[in-house]
Formats: structure tokens, sequence, C-alpha cells
């Protein structure tokens, strides 16, 4: 999940949907991880990697307390960020198309913004551009049936090669095989795992659970030779997370009932949460992006009337001492 690399503050209310504790050190734990990442280009591999956060935020409608920006330099790098006027949206879009090598585009449409009352625009893009360690020849691509979840068979351009060194297993439990495609490098794989039969995805989705699928994938069998036809594909999607996210339990932060008070001063919320993500899957390799966008809001608390119009009590008091220096009663302020 992308999720994980949101920004110091905002990870902790994630914590319960996550299962991860706060003795776990959440934070540091991410940050060392995203260290510990082959960021950029690798000429030993050719393979990219980029991972980037971004915190925008309207300076003239907001503070940032320092301990927040503290935080964000320490553990996210230098990703605060002023919005810019007034077309806030581009430069963010622009961002976001940089980090991805321009395979996220227009992420934000013109006034989602400034149309609204968003002060925080947190951000998490990953780019990955990886080949595979044996290739495929664009010669050997053909068209080829494929039956989809529902029976029926579509046409779809079918990548081939002989001789295959690939990673195979077979999983009794789930009806399926596993197939990993190692890139250049040998510290990504692009594994795949197909049930035994056409209408078998469901089942396997049900059954498939976290534990299950590290067992799985790190224990993979010695690589095999073998006569491979995968399809070409590009994948993409977008969607707002809100529902999802409030499924899984994230309900207080996207609600006026949300404390970001570590982060500012004054009431914020989550507004809105975007996830696009885009995949190709080609003869060379794979490429990969994928962007998350929090949205931030201030809310306006209503406006209480207060309206002194019966006899009331008086205090002057020295709060610092705890001494009240006048009382007294008013009945009627027509007279003295």
């Amino acid at each position: 999940m992308l999720f994980v690399y949101l920004v110091h503050h905002i990870v902790c209310l994630f914590q319960t949907v996550l299962s991860v504790g706060r003795q776990q050190g959440v934070h540091q734990t991410l940050h060392n991880a995203i260290a510990s990442l082959p960021t950029g280009l690798d000429p030993d591999t050719n393979l990219t990697l980029r991972v980037a956060n971004a915190v925008y935020y309207n300076q003239s409608r907001i503070t940032v307390l320092p301990g927040f920006s503290q935080n964000i330099q320490r553990l996210y790098g230098r990703a605060l960020k002023p919005l810019e006027q007034p077309n806030p949206e581009a430069a963010i879009n622009s961002w976001v198309e940089e980090v991805t090598d321009g395979m996220i585009q227009n992420l934000l449409p013109p006034g989602h913004i400034t149309n609204s009352n968003t002060v925080l625009m947190l951000l998490n893009a990953v780019f990955f551009e990886g080949f595979w360690v044996n290739q495929f020849s664009t010669s050997h691509t053909s068209e080829s049936d494929f039956t989809t979840a529902t029976g029926s068979v579509v046409r779809v351009p079918m990548m081939y090669q002989s001789d295959a060194v690939i990673s195979f297993n077979n999983i009794e439990a789930l009806n399926a095989q596993v197939i990993e495609l190692p890139y250049t490098g040998d510290r990504f794989s692009l594994f795949l795992i197909m049930p035994n039969t056409w209408d078998g995805l469901m089942n396997l989705e049900r059954r498939l659970d976290g534990q299950m699928l590290n067992r799985i994938l790190n224990n993979m069998r010695p690589t095999v030779s073998a006569d491979l036809h995968l399809p070409k594909f590009r994948l993409s999607t977008g969607k707002e997370l809100n529902d999802h996210l409030m499924s899984m339990g994230l309900r207080t932060a996207l609600s006026r009932r949300a404390d970001f008070r570590r982060m500012s001063l004054r009431p914020l919320y989550i507004s809105k949460v975007i996830h696009k993500a885009i995949i190709e899957v080609t003869e060379t390799g794979s490429r990969a992006a994928a962007v998350t966008s929090v949205g931030i809001t201030l809310y306006s608390r209503p406006l209480n009337t207060v309206h002194v119009n019966k006899p009331f009590v008086f205090i002057l008091r020295d709060k610092t001492s705890g001494l009240n220096f006048f009382m007294g009663r008013v009945t009627d302020p027509s007279h003295e």
C-alpha cells in the first residue's frame, strides 16, 4: 500500500488501519525502509526506482507548527512546500508528472484546490522501470486467446519466449500456480498468481491473506526452463479512497472530529484521498507509477450566538493567582 509513505503524524491515524503499534516506531521504520531503497537509475542493472513525498500548504491560511515541519524534514526529506498561487494544481501536477516520468499527468483538475477549503495536500509518488533478465522478442508476439473471469474469450497480444528461465510453483491450497519473472539486478521480480480454472479468481482472492502471500513468495522453487506465454498489458486505475478507508476503520480523520493539532492549531480534517496507478508490461520489462494525494481541509467551526439579555453575575478574576477582584450582579443595565 502506498499509504505507508504518508508523512509524520498523518501516519499515526493509519496505525489502526495498518495494524501497526506505536511501540514499533512506525515513522522511523518507514524512513529506514525508504532510505534502504535503491533510488534513481542504477547503472549496473538499468533499473529505475523513485519514491518521493511532498506536502504542499497554503502559507497565507495556515501556519505549520515547527515540530511537524522538523519531523517532515527529518523523516521524509525536504518535502514541505508552499502552494503556488493562483494555480496551485499546476505545480502539483508538474511535480507528479516529473516523479512518475510522465506516466501520470493531470492528477488534480483545475480548481480542485482553489475551489475548496483545502490548505494542505499530502502527496506520495512511486515510479518503477525494470527490464527482464530474459527479454521477449517483439517478433514472437502475436494475437492469442485469453479467457476472462466471466468465461468470455478475447484476443490479446501474447508475448512468447521459448526456454524462459523462471521460478514456478503449484499452490494446492489455492488451486493456483505462481510464476516469478525477475528483473535485472535480482532485487525485483514480477510475481503472477494464476488460478488453475478460469472462474477461480474470486476463491483465490478470498483465501489469500498476507501471511500466506509472504510464505508463497518467500519460498519459490529454483529456476526452471519453460515455454512462457505472457499477455502484454497496460492497466490504469483512479479511485477516491474515502469510503474504502472509512470501511477499514479510518473514520475520525475523515470527519470534523479529526485532531491535527500537532500539525496546525487550525481545525483540519482529511477531505479527499485520491489514488492513481498505472502499470505496463511489455517485451522488454515493466513500467509502473502510482501517486496518492491526501487533501487536508480547513473547516470553520460554526459561530456561537451569545445573547446576554437576562440578569447575570460578573467576575473579574486574576487567572494567574486565582483571585477574584470584582464580583457582582447586573439585574437592570439601564440603571447604575
